[in-house]
């Protein structure tokens, strides 16, 4: 289990990522989670209890009484309420987030999309977003630069370049060097500061993206129809994305 924080201007608010394995006693949420969860408590925050805790609140079983029975003891409301794992032959709802309190609460929900074999689970809420400080970078700018005219400034200051094949220091060799070579560069290459912007995954292809459309509306039609012929076209479809996602990272890599 981890545990972060969160801060909403003056307030905290503590967010608890867990997992249980399928084959791990019930008796964790007891033993284990309960201890955690009354010693946040303590800081008098609000509390975030999120991740797969492989109990399928769909199912009136014992998985479900035992996190249902945990919540209701602790004051926490499962605000997840749509399946988060679907199979050709099953749908569950294993991944869950509970709150501390509704009140803090705008949207929850589950993400259609096929990045995993679980739907990812999110919630909104009624905080106000910092705003993230510009990133920004500095760099030689070659847009100007031409190697001709660079070889020619170089040995305009040929003196000083063999000036270090009598020297004995190596650190004055380096230091000489690297003035040469940096003095000449901000002329025909100078240094220029640029703002970042987000930018989106450079070997992600037009082709790629049309398959990913693709993936994402066999996907729904396997959802309304529960087909297995559907399901079968999807898993095609989005083993091909991944295939092509591969490949083309690979190809980026060596081409850089």
């Amino acid at each position: 289990m981890d545990k972060f924080t969160m801060q909403k201007k003056n307030k905290l608010i503590i967010i608890c990522v867990t997992y249980r394995p399928p084959d791990t006693s019930l008796n964790c949420f007891e033993d284990l989670l309960k201890p955690n969860y009354v010693r946040a408590l303590t800081l008098n925050k609000q509390i975030l209890v999120l991740g797969d805790l492989n109990c399928n609140m769909l199912e009136n079983g014992q998985e479900r009484r035992a996190l249902t029975n945990f919540s209701t003891e602790l004051n926490l409301s499962q605000i997840i309420k749509t399946p988060t794992r679907i199979t050709a032959t099953s749908q569950t709802l294993i991944d869950v987030i509970l709150v501390s309190s509704t009140a803090l609460v705008l949207e929850s929900g589950v993400i259609n999309t096929s990045i995993s074999d679980h739907l990812p689970v999110y919630v909104l809420l009624k905080l106000k977003a910092p705003k993230m400080p510009a990133c920004y970078i500095t760099t030689r700018s070659y847009k100007n630069y031409n190697p001709s005219l660079f070889s020619s400034d170089l040995v305009t200051k040929s003196d000083r370049l063999l000036s270090i094949l009598s020297n004995t220091n190596v650190n004055t060799i380096l230091e000489t060097f690297t003035d040469v070579l940096h003095s000449t560069l901000d002329v025909h290459a100078p240094l220029k500061t640029f703002k970042i912007r987000n930018r989106s995954c450079p070997y992600v292809t037009n082709e790629i993206k049309e398959l990913m459309k693709s993936r994402d509306l066999h996907l729904r039609r396997f959802q309304l129809t529960r087909d297995e012929g559907d399901w079968i076209v999807y898993k095609e479809y989005r083993n091909n994305v991944k295939t092509k996602i591969k490949a083309a990272a690979k190809d980026h890599t060596l081409t850089k």
